[in-house]
Formats: C-alpha cells, sequence, structure tokens
C-alpha cells in the first residue's frame, strides 16, 4: 500500500512539474486577439441577456419584509440596455428605470414621464 502511495505522489510531482515548465500559454499577436473579440460580439448581436434579483430584509421571521428591492437588468448586443430599480420600505419608496440606446439614456423616476 506505501509503495502505491509513494508512486502516485511521485507521478503527481512529476506532472506537477511538466505542467508548469511546458504547460505555459502561447502569446497572440494583438490583431489576433481583436479578431477573436470581433467574432465574439458579431456572435452577441440581437442576442438578449437578463438578470433578475429580488432581496427582502426581515425583522422578524414571521413578519412582513421591512424593505425590498429589485433590480432588473437587460442587455441587447451591442448597445441597448435597460436596468430596472425598485426600493419599498415602510417609509420610502422610489422606482427608477433607464433604457440606454447608443449614446441616447431614457430615465423615469418614480412613473414620471420619461
Amino acid at each position: 500500500m506505501k509503495k502505491k502511495f509513494r508512486i502516485i505522489v511521485a507521478l503527481s510531482i512529476a506532472f506537477l512539474n511538466f505542467s508548469l515548465a511546458f504547460g505555459q500559454e502561447k502569446s497572440i499577436e494583438k490583431k489576433d486577439f481583436e479578431s477573436i473579440i470581433k467574432k465574439a460580439k458579431a456572435n452577441l448581436v440581437g442576442k438578449t441577456y437578463r438578470l433578475t434579483e429580488n432581496r427582502e430584509t426581515f425583522r422578524d421571521r414571521n413578519e412582513s419584509p421591512v424593505e425590498s428591492i429589485k433590480t432588473i437588468d437587460e442587455f441587447v448586443a451591442p448597445d441597448k440596455k435597460h436596468h430596472f430599480f425598485e426600493y419599498k420600505s415602510s417609509s420610502y419608496n422610489e422606482k427608477i428605470e433607464t433604457i440606454n440606446i447608443g449614446k441616447k439614456i431614457l430615465k423615469k423616476v418614480n412613473d414620471v414621464k420619461w
């Protein structure tokens, strides 16, 4: 049993040394890097991504929430974004919604017109 363990440890050390010595990444040219980024961005065009988050804070397990926060972020490559933020508490409520299209930004606060 000890012999097998020693062999496994020796092979692990040899593998680790080999991977450190010969497993280095190859560097690429700037134009190759930019080409990869351009292809990745092209693959994202028209595809959407949505992130939704709901958080609630409680003082006691059996009570209703003291405050709640809701955020929604949506992205459409290359330059469209939608952000929604809602905060509710017993003393204060706020809603903020923002839409970015290129360099144009539209913002609505507490359901007032854009």
